[in-house]
């Protein structure tokens, strides 16, 4: 079960309050809640001068629960809780900020030449959508047996060209390049125009590192701004089984450079194809 954990201020007022407040641990509660057709357990942890009752949170705990945090919140390594990590949701992310961006080009699709870097399990969505809005496809991929036979069936079936290769040099002097392959390096010598990755990578152009998005609303008025917004929805996505959250179309990416809206990759790569 995934958990998640909430700090909250202290309200006591009166001396006798405050005394006892010194005196006692700090406190912590659970709550079994429910967002959607998914359930979590929520730990309420009260802001303390002795820090967050951590021997607490553990007792709410199964063996291998996940732990989904606000940001600032450390987990002391003699505890045994994992923190959650994002490892499926963001790169489903930045396809679906791909497909976005491509459905609004206004430049010919003759003018487009797409890289995909990914192990395979989202070529199969990813690629039916894309065909129509390229002139070309290039795949990174280090086992090629699938996308080998994907391209024969796609070439026959509307005539777009795609190229499937084990060397990183297949995505140079590519347009627009999805890059969410975790074993895959691309090769720092390539010119990308824009490069959609869930990490950073030493070469495309416009480098775009980490999507921004919006929660919905049952997830937006659960979790205030202390919690990292794709670790949320990638936390209820992916152990909480929401799987609505994964149609989210990020609005913007971020680099080493600040926030970059959607709109703007739209009208750069328009700029870079014509």
């Amino acid at each position: 079960m995934l958990l998640t954990l909430e700090t909250v201020q202290n309200t006591a007022n009166g001396l006798l309050d405050k005394l006892l407040y010194n005196l006692r641990k700090p406190r912590a509660d659970a709550y079994l809640t429910f967002a959607e057709n998914s359930t979590y357990m929520k730990i309420s942890c009260e802001v303390h001068k002795k820090g967050i009752n951590w021997r607490r949170v553990e007792s709410f705990a199964r063996e291998r629960d996940l732990l989904l945090s606000e940001n600032d919140i450390e987990i002391p390594t003699d505890v045994n809780l994992n923190r959650f990590t994002p490892k499926q949701l963001p790169k489903r992310l930045m396809f679906n900020l791909a497909d976005s961006i491509l459905s609004k080009l206004s430049v010919s699709r003759g003018n487009i030449r797409l890289g995909i870097s990914d192990s395979g399990e989202r070529l199969k969505e990813f690629l039916p959508k894309v065909l129509p809005m390229a002139s070309e496809i290039r795949i990174l991929m280090n086992d090629t047996s699938f996308a080998d036979e994907e391209a024969e069936r796609l070439v026959r079936s509307c005539g777009v060209p795609l190229i499937v290769s084990r060397e990183s040099g297949v995505l140079h002097n590519c347009n627009l390049v999805v890059a969410t392959d975790d074993t895959a390096e691309l090769d720092p010598r390539s010119r990308i125009d824009l490069l959609l990755s869930d990490r950073v990578h030493d070469c495309g152009v416009l480098n775009v590192a980490a999507p921004e998005i919006y929660l919905p609303a049952v997830l937006n008025s659960a979790f205030s701004r202390k919690y990292d917004r794709v670790e949320v929805a990638s936390a209820f996505y992916e152990v909480a089984d929401m799987q609505s959250l994964g149609g989210i179309v990020p609005w913007a990416g971020k680099n080493s450079d600040g926030v970059i809206p959607a709109e703007s990759m739209t009208s750069y790569l328009n700029e870079c194809c014509i």
